[in-house]
């Protein structure tokens, strides 16, 4: 949606314009993402994360931590009004806390709103967004963020050698390797 207007006798009276990150968007079907489903521009070859197998091997993998700058991606910023006035907004990821550490996790939340009439800066109205547990001394320091269940990926890595002839992985290497991930997390599943 890029603007609407209002259109009286074939003239138009009023127009809204909205205006996006210019941040495009993978294609839909990208390994570019984090743990839930955000852009996050993973550069691995695939969207399995690193993995470690029984024996001490290491895989490479793919990165799926939250980006900001990606997760914004075509995500409205600002909205024009006719009159003059806008709105701007300002986002940061969503977080939880776990063991008194704030964790960023996948999606926005809004953080700050302007207002303002178009004309003057110092009439601007600022509505700013926290997300964060006062204590007792009134310091905001941990997210109000709760997490239902930490994402947790289940690997099955299999040397098919090993299966079929049942030669030990350390004497004589991996001839085939099988290795594939889903996610333990039922990201539907809130309660």
């Amino acid at each position: 949606l890029e603007s609407i207007s209002e259109v009286v006798s074939s003239n138009p009276v009023e127009s809204t314009t909205f205006f996006y990150n210019s941040t495009n968007q993978p294609a839909r079907n990208s390994i570019k993402t984090d743990h839930w489903g955000y852009y996050n521009n993973n550069t691995h070859s695939d969207a399995i994360p690193p993995a470690q197998d029984d024996y001490g091997n290491s895989y490479g993998g793919a990165d799926k931590s939250p980006s900001l700058q990606r997760t914004m991606a075509s995500v409205l910023e600002r909205i024009e009004y006719s009159t003059g006035g806008y709105q701007e907004f300002e986002y940061e990821l969503n977080d939880y806390n776990i063991a008194g550490t704030n964790v960023n996790t996948g999606g926005l939340r809004v953080k700050k709103i302007t207002e303002g009439d178009g004309s003057n800066p110092t009439k601007n109205i600022e509505r700013n967004f926290k997300y964060k547990v006062t204590s007792n001394n009134s310091v905001t320091v941990n997210s109000s963020g709760l997490i239902y269940r930490k994402n947790v990926n289940a690997f099955e890595i299999k040397n098919y050698q090993d299966c079929i002839c049942n030669l030990v992985p350390q004497q004589y290497g991996y001839a085939y390797l099988l290795r594939y991930s889903s996610s333990l997390l039922d990201q539907y599943d809130i309660g």
